[in-house]
């Protein structure tokens, strides 16, 4: 065990301790989806039995190991291996130690899962005192990207520069001083949790779907039994929806978009006087959420997209039910204050391009009105050139605090 490496000369009873703080226990297991179990049941009126349930916690297993022991799907068309890579996961997964060499294991418990949770269900144990909370992987939608699309998944770089940059303004922190190896790790284990996760929830999708009466199941096979080919067969027509998850991943890198060079006079007074122009008027329309002096103070009152899934604002009781099965209690989502110059996603004027371009996916953030490659004779839209006048706009109110940035700049110069 590679928990036992961490205690080297300790006593036995220091060993009891650590163990039952957290080396191997049954807190460790990743534990089902049980609010989107209830949110579709809730939709289809189809209530799961044990045994559908537990048949797909069992595939999961036999697609993914478990919590102290992943593993990587394998399937017939597509090749999992190039989108995970199993030994990153052992290095991330599993309880907390080392090797003699310094070689470090059991990254995610340590650094991730306090928050996270150890399905990456963002409910840790920390998880309800966060605000904002800390993000649920399993739903496989990422707010920081480079890649188009709401539904894209990140880059192995865009995780990586959050990992190594951290998000200011919230709790999570920096991990720059981790190993390039550690951090590789990291990286595979959330894209590890998000495809888990997508799979459970499609899996149950499939079970309210499919499904006829209780005693119906995804497939008949004896989990405990069974040789793995002949789970495998038995899961063949299954495989598909694992193949979709992975797939999209793989081909995330494909779908980058390059943010383009800034224009040599992208921050000049006359570049700013054109983003407020712009920021207030009806195209990109920031000022509804942002408000007109960028303090966050628009009119709209709203919820992120992993709360809105399971609460209905029009029918609050309704939560208590969600809330029972491991819910976090709704909260309503504020626009940025512009003029603290704080932004989750980065304060580079590259990265305010990317969250005006792309939007902020999970949010009520929304996408640049039509994107250059997407526009038709007579659409309006924002072309990179606009982009960067509201970047520098935004910037313009960092620190300005309530002064007009326009007349602030007429006053310098």
């Amino acid at each position: 065990m590679r928990c036992s490496r961490q205690f080297g000369g300790l006593t036995q009873l220091a060993a009891i301790i650590l163990l039952a703080a957290g080396c191997g226990t049954s807190q460790h297991e990743f534990r089902p989806n049980r609010v989107y179990q209830k949110m579709q049941q809730d939709i289809t009126r189809v209530d799961l039995s044990e045994t559908q349930l537990a048949d797909i916690a069992e595939i999961l297993t036999f697609w993914f190991g478990t919590s102290d022991a992943p593993l990587i799907p394998q399937l017939d068309d597509v090749e999992v291996g190039r989108v995970l890579d199993l030994d990153r996961l052992r290095m991330a997964a599993g309880p907390v130690g080392s090797e003699e060499d310094g070689t470090n294991f059991g990254l995610y418990r340590k650094h991730c899962a306090v928050c996270h949770g150890i399905s990456g269900d963002g409910a840790g144990p920390a998880g309800a005192l966060l605000n904002p909370y800390a993000r649920d992987f399993r739903r496989g939608i990422f707010k920081f990207k480079s890649t188009v699309g709401p539904m894209t998944p990140p880059t192995d770089e865009d995780l990586r520069t959050l990992l190594v940059r951290g998000m200011p303004g919230t709790s999570m922190p920096s991990f720059h001083l981790l190993a390039d190896a550690e951090l590789d790790a990291l990286v595979d284990y959330v894209k590890y949790l998000s495809i888990r996760g997508a799979v459970e929830r499609a899996l149950l999708v499939e079970s309210v779907d499919e499904l006829s009466g209780p005693d119906d199941r995804l497939a008949d096979v004896a989990f405990d039994e069974d040789s793995p080919e002949r789970i495998g067969e038995a899961l063949s027509d299954l495989a598909p929806l694992a193949s979709y998850v992975a797939r999209e991943w793989r081909d995330a890198p494909t779908r980058v978009a390059a943010v383009p060079p800034r224009p040599s006079d992208w921050n000049s007074p006359e570049s700013i006087r054109r983003g407020r122009e712009l920021y207030l008027g009806e195209v990109a329309n920031c000022a509804k959420c942002h408000g007109t002096e960028g303090r966050g103070d628009g009119e709209t009152v709203d919820y992120d997209d992993w709360t809105k899934e399971y609460f209905d604002p029009q029918n609050p009781d309704a939560v208590r039910g969600y809330l029972a099965v491991g819910a976090l209690k709704p909260r309503q989502i504020r626009a940025r204050d512009l003029r603290w110059g704080v932004f989750h996603g980065g304060s580079r004027p590259e990265d305010l391009y990317q969250r005006i371009f792309h939007g902020i996916p999970g949010t009520p953030m929304p996408a640049a009105p039509m994107k250059a490659e997407d526009a038709r004779p007579g659409d309006i839209r924002l072309a990179p050139r606009d982009l960067w006048d509201l970047v520098a706009f935004v910037l313009s109110l960092s620190g300005a605090g309530s002064r007009d940035p326009i007349a602030e700049i007429a006053r310098r110069n």
